[in-house]
């Protein structure tokens, strides 16, 4: 199943705003913390240095991550389908 997941800092007025941005639009997504020093070395990997960073994972594997800026949740939800329809999966 794919599931929208947002790395974001705690700090950070852009991804707060983008963060509202989706609530009000009911948007179902989990935040995985930028901040934690537990993630330090997950962010490495992922090559993320600013946020917000939006990625859609398929339990614990990032499927496709977005450019910084480049996604709304119209295009998210697009995405999503199109992973689904390659593998068969439902969000």
């Amino acid at each position: 199943m794919f599931k929208v997941q947002i790395v974001t800092q705690r700090d950070c007025l852009i991804c707060k705003s983008y963060l509202n941005r989706l609530d009000k639009q009911h948007f179902i997504y989990t935040i995985y913390d930028a901040d934690d020093p537990n993630n330090q070395k997950q962010l490495d990997v992922w090559k993320i240095e600013e946020m917000p960073v939006v990625q859609i994972v398929n339990g614990e594997d990032v499927t496709f991550q977005f450019p910084r800026g480049s996604f709304s949740p119209r295009v998210i939800n697009h995405k999503i389908s199109l992973l689904e329809k390659k593998h068969g999966h439902r969000y």
